[in-house]
């Protein structure tokens, strides 16, 4: 008898999905527009948290927590944050208002 835990195949891919997903950047003048193809994510969205100037991606499976992250530009409004996750796509759209940039 095996006690080694079976996962599905479907659910690796979706760590591995997000692991390897690539971040589209949209600047406009008002705002930064981040996309996130998350395929395969279904029946929750994922959480979008921002500490500092760092933007975090969380996905929860059962027993597993997968985080992706990446730094906003300086001109960010991280208290201005909207998300929008399009389940049948499996597009996450991160829009961050801007402000005056640092210099």
């Amino acid at each position: 008898m095996s006690i080694v835990p079976r996962f599905s195949l479907r659910r690796i891919d979706l760590f591995n999905d997000l692991l390897k997903a690539k971040i589209e950047w949209e600047e406009k003048p008002e705002s930064h527009i981040f996309r996130v193809n998350l395929r395969g994510l279904k029946n929750q969205e994922p959480r979008v948290t921002v500490e500092g100037k760092q933007l975090i991606i969380t996905v929860e499976r059962q027993t597993r927590v997968l985080r992706k992250s990446f730094q906003l530009p300086d001109d960010a409004i991280t208290k201005q944050v909207t998300t929008r996750f399009e389940e049948g796509l499996g597009v996450l759209t991160i829009t961050i208002s801007k402000g005056l940039k640092l210099s």
